[in-house]
């Protein structure tokens, strides 16, 4: 007779009577199985070995152990693999012996931690000693008596704060720290250890930081053998030679005449009336006067016909004339869907407008356009959808239709087709034909919208 074991992931084994079912790693008796004891002896040796052996036991089970006899690691079985099982050895001395890549020792006599590189202990941290105690160079935010925190580079020898690093301009930290009533930019030594006001580090330059720069230290005068380039952070006294050919006069310049193309690059403020004379090139330009043209009006050009701007930004536009490349004056409406470009589109749905789907809608507003030529309301909230008011755009149409054919919506969500007057009702129409298609294909042409 059969027995049932049952395993924890909730399966089981049936043992038949009289045979050894070989399924997991070991061998489970039946009943009435001769020489059993040498089956239940082996599968003690395997328990007390922990399925040792060079390759992962066969049948494993869930928490299941194997000594892992090629790399030395004992694993446990997670159920889908055999995972290794590592530990930390704490002890006074390096472990010589049983040890592979990736083991962990602690120095219990330093309190420092090590890992096994496969040659050799590498540490982990801390860089001290137990015996040396927290010397070491760390990050520290301070927090100033204004509220503002400063990140500094702090040094400790023996749990001591012997020195702090900065960048920043003089500060008091908000919470004292001794030795430290204020921290200076530089290196600012423990005044508490070294006594006193300890005097600035300070050293002798060997090498000349600049080759046109031949004596060191403290510059009471100069002498400059070629010109000086690069930017003078102070006033100058006199300058004698012009940074740019074009410009005549050297100092400060209360009036620059230009003959030629002038580029400005960097951030450039012109404030005044800035008159615009032959070629000039601005780049991250600041304006805060009146740009004006030299000469008469209508004289001069913002960019030309191969030289365009991206974009133009304005409250209001004054002029006499508006050319545009595209050809419909549309206006922006909250859609309840992205509709698909040149749909014809109605009022309704769940917001302001939605794609047509009704044949001869008297609801129709006009199409979805791709690139118009004005653009009304282009900061409304929600789904914005460009709809061509007037003008001439593409448009989805089922044919056949003639050229000035009136186009009305269909059946087919916003595809146009050709007015029956037999179901003629104000407001349905969408526009005029301008490309005849001979048959029932649907195909883009172009329609005048808002002509009835």
């Amino acid at each position: 007779m059969s027995y049932t074991l049952t395993v924890t992931n909730g399966s089981s084994i049936v043992v038949q009577n009289g045979t050894i079912d070989t399924s997991t790693s070991l061998q489970l008796v039946g009943k009435n199985y001769p020489s059993y004891g040498l089956a239940m002896n082996q599968n003690l040796v395997n328990l007390l070995q922990s399925s040792a052996g060079t390759g992962q036991p066969a049948g494993a089970l869930t928490g299941q152990l194997w000594w892992d006899t090629t790399n030395t690691i004992l694993k446990v079985y997670t159920g889908t693999v055999f995972k290794n099982i590592t530990s930390v050895i704490s002890s006074a001395s390096a472990p010589a012996s049983a040890i592979v890549q990736g083991d962990l020792w602690f120095d219990s006599s330093n309190l420092q931690l090590y890992v096994y590189t496969g040659t050799a202990w590498l540490l982990i941290g801390p860089s001290y000693s137990s015996t040396q105690q927290k010397t070491t160079a760390v990050a520290l935010s301070i927090l100033d008596n204004a509220n503002a925190t400063h990140t500094v580079l702090a040094f400790y020898i023996g749990n001591s704060l012997t020195g702090i690093l900065s960048k920043d301009a003089a500060f008091t930290p908000a919470t004292a720290i001794s030795g430290f009533a204020t921290v200076n930019p530089g290196y600012n030594i423990n005044s508490t250890i070294f006594g006193g006001n300890p005097p600035p580090l300070s050293s002798t330059i060997i090498t000349n930081a600049q080759p046109y720069i031949n004596s060191l230290g403290t510059l009471t005068s100069l002498t400059v053998s070629s010109p000086i380039v690069g930017s003078v952070l102070y006033n100058a006294g006199w300058v004698t030679n012009a940074a740019q050919g074009n410009i005549t006069s050297v100092g400060t310049l209360t009036g620059l005449n230009v003959s030629g193309t002038a580029t400005f690059s960097g951030t450039t403020t012109f404030s005044g009336i800035v008159n615009h004379s032959s070629t000039t090139n601005l780049s991250r330009t600041n304006i805060t006067g009146d740009f004006t043209p030299t000469g008469a009006n209508l004289s001069v050009s913002i960019g030309n016909t191969t030289n365009w701007f991206s974009s133009v930004y304005a409250q209001n536009f004054y002029g006499t004339s508006v050319f545009a490349k595209y050809a419909d004056l549309a206006e922006n409406y909250i859609s309840d869907t992205v509709a698909a470009p040149n749909a014809i589109m109605v009022i309704g749905g769940d917001e302001e407008v939605t794609v047509s789907a009704v044949s001869h809608d008297p609801r129709v507003i006009g199409v979805m356009s791709q690139n118009p030529a004005y653009l009304m309301n282009s900061e409304i909230d929600g789904i914005g959808s460009a709809i061509a008011l007037a003008g001439r755009v593409p448009v989805q149409v089922r044919g056949p239709i003639a050229r000035g054919d009136c186009v009305v919506s269909s059946d087919i969500a916003g595809v146009g087709e050709k007015l029956d007057m037999y179901r003629y009702t104000p407001g349905c129409i969408v526009g005029k034909a301008l490309v005849a298609i001979n048959d029932d294909s649907i195909q883009t042409i172009e329609v005048v919208i808002g002509v009835r």
